[in-house]
């Protein structure tokens, strides 16, 4: 509905999710060509893109890691255990909202823990962890965290400015 008839919705009385994961999804299959570019199940082209979702995304987590811990084995660990878990076993591979917002998390995440921090990261963090949002309305649960990094990862005197930035952006 997105693509062929720029609307979020083909019906004028209608509730979904958030709209930002159906438009990623859609910019996808406008890109790659069609639901039946990889195959005749439109499953298999939404799988090939949350499969290069979750290697960005676990690319990601391995620097977050490294940059908090300071500790490679501390980062490889993290990306088994993620890569490994049985809910990332299960729904990992599957079409759903919340891998595409996991993959703008894990971006969001990456920027906060930029180290030196500057307000341009803050500011990037801040629209990621938006259209986290905007994926999947779940990502609210991680402003705290990604509050506190941002406080942890800047100078004293421009945590404030930070923090501020962040909430009025995101």
């Amino acid at each position: 509905s997105f693509i062929n008839e720029g609307k979020l919705s083909p019906y004028t009385y209608y509730y979904d999710h958030a709209p930002a994961g159906w438009m990623f999804m859609g910019i996808w299959f406008f890109i790659t060509g069609g639901l039946t570019t990889f195959g005749q199940n439109p499953l298999i082209s939404g799988r090939i893109f949350i499969f290069i979702l979750h290697m960005i995304s676990v690319l990601l987590l391995y620097i977050i890691t490294k940059r908090v811990t300071k500790q490679k084995l501390a980062a490889s660990l993290a990306v088994i255990i993620f890569s490994l878990s049985p809910l990332e076993l299960y729904y990992g591979r599957r079409v759903l909202l919340d891998n595409i917002m996991i993959f703008w998390m894990s971006l969001s995440l990456f920027f906060a823990t930029y180290n030196p921090q500057r307000l341009k990261f803050v500011i990037l963090s801040a629209i990621t962890f938006g259209i986290a949002t905007l994926s999947k309305e779940n990502a609210l649960f991680m402003g705290p965290a990604i509050l506190y990094m941002i406080w942890i990862y800047t100078k004293k005197r421009t945590q404030i400015w930070s923090l501020t930035q962040w909430i009025f952006v995101s």
